[in-house]
């Protein structure tokens, strides 16, 4: 399966949910991947890393008992800058903050929505362990 399957990564939240993204990661099962939008930050700041800000990336599940991520493949996000089905600009749910190496997003798997929170815990391989994650509802 292709890396990065659509234009952009990532899924329109249900809207109940009252969401500040229009735009948020969705785990695919078909290949055991998340499919979702990074944008860098520090101390809360965009920063850009090679001079992009916003990422789209897809994570391999390393170990769903250890919580441990990996990502696979990354480029820019939404180059061709393609909209939703509601005719907007997606956003990106998920934040990674440079100076605490956490990564942050909201994740549909299923009919769950989960806001996540990983630490990188190797900077070579990309990897990351899960410190805790809320099902929004």
């Amino acid at each position: 399966m292709d890396a990065n399957p659509k234009d952009y990564n990532g899924v329109t939240p249900p809207a109940m949910l009252g969401l500040s993204y229009n735009n948020i990661g969705n785990f695919s099962s078909a290949d055991n991947s998340i499919y979702t939008c990074v944008r860098t930050v520090e101390n809360g700041i965009p920063t850009a890393i090679d001079g992009i800000e916003q990422f789209d990336i897809a994570i391999k599940i390393i170990s769903y008992e250890l919580g441990v991520i990996q990502i696979t493949n990354s480029r820019l996000f939404n180059a061709d800058d393609v909209r939703n089905e509601n005719n907007e600009l997606p956003d990106c749910s998920g934040i990674f903050e440079l100076s605490t190496n956490l990564y942050t997003d909201i994740i549909q798997v299923g009919n769950q929505v989960l806001e996540v929170v990983f630490e990188l815990r190797d900077d070579v391989n990309l990897e990351f362990d899960l410190v805790n994650f809320l099902e929004l509802n």
